[in-house]
């Protein structure tokens, strides 16, 4: 199969193949990828979005060729060295294993980096306006997840965003549940239906977020069709990239 485009979806599809998200992914992944025929823009958006570190020789680059990389890639690779004491297995040295870290102690060579882990969840602030109102986002791994369109109470839109993914980054240290629509009185908002308490309220769906996704051509839609679509993306993000689900 072969995707293209680079958009959140299809970078996701792609960590679907890699439980441990946040790791760096090995020269044989990348072999692994471009035999699986994904395209360029893909692979390196991959390789951006995990950080990953290469250090390759004249043999390796040549063995790439050999696997089906392309010279984007190999470009792509080679402009990201890794220093000799954390580099990965070159490509010349035999048959694929897994590069990944046994744990999420390690760092992108196996190497226990002693530093608290980044959080899953992050907030950002996006470029422009949208029928007047400033735009923010609640990210994971540098992907966009939800937009949001008003300050709902907060000091500003970004504010806003932060406090959702405060809210995630703290449901996932017990992460067993499912998001999903919960109505209270005039408000229409995301929950965390957790599997051994309550519900937690993850974000509250305004006038003002319903009128942007109005204004971008999503023509049928309402607090609750809009509740409804976050509540599919964070379950199938969560499932991914937080449980670990394949």
């Amino acid at each position: 199969m072969k995707l293209s485009g680079i958009t959140a979806t299809s970078v996701l599809l792609l960590l679907v193949l890699f439980p441990a998200s946040l790791a760096a992914i090995s020269v044989f992944d990348v072999i692994r990828l471009s035999q699986e025929r994904y395209a360029d823009e893909e692979i390196i958006r991959l390789i951006r979005t995990t950080d990953s570190r290469f250090l390759l020789s004249a043999d390796d680059t040549i063995r790439l060729r050999k696997e089906g990389v392309t010279e984007a890639v190999i470009r792509e690779m080679l402009s990201r060295p890794a220093p000799k004491q954390e580099a990965q297995a070159p490509a010349s040295e035999g048959p694929a294993k897994s590069s990944l870290p046994p744990d999420a102690s390690r760092g992108s060579a196996g190497v226990p980096t002693g530093a608290q882990p980044e959080p899953l969840f992050s907030a950002s602030s996006l470029k422009g306006r949208d029928a007047g109102h400033a735009l923010a986002a609640v990210t994971l791994a540098g992907m966009e997840v939800l937009i949001v369109r008003e300050r709902d109470g907060f000091s500003s839109t970004l504010a806003r965003a932060r406090a959702a993914a405060g809210t995630l980054n703290g449901l996932a240290e017990r992460p067993a549940g499912r998001f999903a629509v919960r109505v209270a009185g005039p408000d229409t908002r995301v929950a965390f239906e957790a599997s051994d308490g309550p519900a937690t309220d993850v974000l509250t769906v305004t006038p003002t977020d319903v009128a942007g996704y109005r204004a971008a051509g999503v023509r049928q839609v309402s607090a609750a069709t809009l509740a409804s679509l976050w509540a599919s993306l964070l379950n199938d993000y969560w499932g991914i990239m937080v449980v670990g689900k394949r």
